[in-house]
């Protein structure tokens, strides 16, 4: 299955989203069973940041059905970093999920976990 992870952060600069992303799939391929890539720019120019419609956008391939569980277990130290956070995911049907800061509180984390499976295996 494929999804496209869009993470935001309101207060940060191109460049810092688009590392953040770079961080992302970085931990994602080394912590999880999710092959995970930045989309290659139409045209883009040597030592170019991205374009704005492809900043913070990460393309997903899950390989296993406990992909999503453990994407939400990264996601959460990401968040538990940085409060503002907001990644929404999008699958090739169209349908999104999108998840907050505030969905990964303590308690919140099962619900937001099971939310992201029911996404995922539907």
């Amino acid at each position: 299955m494929r999804a496209v992870l869009c993470i935001t952060d309101p207060g940060a600069s191109d460049e810092q989203k688009q590392q953040l992303a770079r961080d992302l799939v970085r931990t994602l391929s080394r912590e999880t069973d999710i092959i995970a890539a930045l989309p290659e720019p139409a045209l883009a120019e040597s030592g170019s940041r991205g374009d704005p419609v492809t900043l913070g956008t990460i393309v997903l391939t899950f390989l296993t059905g406990g992909s999503a569980a453990a994407l939400i277990k990264v996601l959460e130290s990401y968040f538990q970093r940085k409060s503002s956070l907001q990644v929404e995911l999008k699958k090739p049907d169209g349908r999104a999920l999108a998840i907050h800061a505030e969905n990964v509180t303590a308690d919140q984390i099962e619900k937001t976990a099971k939310l992201a499976r029911q996404f995922f295996q539907e």
